[in-house]
């Protein structure tokens, strides 16, 4: 449920997660709290003096006992940020007794409806396998979906995180995803503008004889023909550039 589809009126008495930016500048302004951060958790409701206010969550990482604590008596399925926040504190056992049967039973509700929240957080999770066995391939996907939700308070963390591990050797990105996402990726982060890198990631792509785009082949002939960033092979040259 978005906010523009409904009245302030309609918010009282009601625990609201609110991710989209706009929104949340909407809401920022008619409550008079313009510094408030975007995503917004928290209980709306209606004074006869003052109109709509917000009482709010607040910051999870820093009070995880008062999130909880919040979170737990939030009787409202449909929101799933909601659901998101609070799987993710039984998953880590902050502020209540570690249950990650529970915590991912939440996070998997709230990824059947699509939420940047659980993406985010199960993105991380499986590319790093923190608290689930490592998925790459799948961590990967998750964190993509986010940078294509124009306008998410989630985007420009998944694309800070996603970049980080598509770096980072120790997770091996090149190497657990097919050649298509890989050189998706490229493009997203402008890899054509760090050549050397993007060298080595079109590099590992090759290495696993799997099918390969052909804008791979294409720059790891030219770089073996004229020695850029490797030595010479005119071999390996021929091979590539008969793909």
């Amino acid at each position: 449920m978005k906010v523009c589809e409904f009245s302030f009126r309609e918010l009282d008495r009601k625990w609201i997660g609110i991710e989209n930016k706009k929104f949340c500048k909407k809401i920022a302004k008619k409550i008079k709290m313009r510094k408030l951060v975007c995503p917004i958790f928290g209980y709306f409701y209606i004074d006869k003096e003052n109109g709509l206010l917000l009482r709010v969550l607040g910051n999870i990482e820093k009070d995880y006992n008062k999130a909880y604590e919040l979170l737990s008596h939030a009787d409202n399925s449909k929101e799933m940020c909601i659901l998101a926040a609070l799987g993710q504190l039984y998953i880590e056992g902050k502020g209540t007794a570690s249950n990650p049967e529970l915590g991912f039973h939440y996070l998997s509700e709230a990824l059947k409806r699509n939420n940047s929240y659980a993406k985010y957080y199960m993105g991380c999770a499986y590319i790093t396998g923190n608290y689930v066995n490592e998925n790459v391939a799948l961590g990967v996907q998750y964190l993509l979906d986010l940078h294509y939700l124009k306008d998410n308070s989630f985007t420009a963390k998944g694309d800070q995180k996603l970049f980080a591990y598509l770096l980072d050797p120790k997770y091996q990105i090149a190497e657990k995803c097919n050649g298509k996402t890989i050189v998706e990726l490229c493009r997203i982060f402008n890899l054509h503008a760090s050549p050397e890198k993007l060298f080595d990631l079109y590099h590992s792509i090759a290495q696993k004889k799997e099918p390969c785009p052909a804008e791979v082949y294409a720059l790891l002939a030219k770089n073996y023909h004229f020695g850029i960033y490797t030595e010479v092979d005119y071999e390996k040259a021929v091979s590539y550039y008969e793909q």
